[in-house]
């Protein structure tokens, strides 16, 4: 039987895959919609006029924000999304401070309370 706070890391980590997906499929519809096109040299994509629908920037962040941002900055870095400094500020700079301060809370939830 799994103990409370294994529980806890088992979600945490699933939730965080489910967000490390949600950046994946962000980027991949991007690249689709042809957005990206000119850099990556996808010429393929030209032929698509149909737009697919993206993920909001505010789900991404709301999503990184209830303790996913560990699979928000993988996703980030592995995809390459959303990480151009100059337009993409609340990512780059707000994502991994969002991860301090979770680890942090965690941290005190863990020791400093003792639960």
């Amino acid at each position: 039987m799994l103990k409370p706070e294994q529980w806890v890391g088992a979600v945490l980590i699933l939730w965080n895959l489910v967000v490390f997906i949600l950046y994946g499929i962000d980027k991949g519809t991007a690249v689709r919609n042809g957005r990206i096109r000119r850099k990556y040299h996808l010429e393929k994509y030209q032929q698509n006029s149909r737009e697919h629908s993206r993920i909001s920037e505010k789900t991404l962040l709301w999503t990184a924000a209830c303790f996913g941002s560990a699979g928000a900055l993988l996703g980030m870095l592995v995809f390459r999304h959303k990480i151009n400094l100059k337009t993409k500020k609340k990512f780059v700079i707000g994502v991994p401070v969002m991860l301090v301060l979770q680890l942090v809370a965690m941290f005190f939830i863990k020791y400093k309370l003792r639960i």
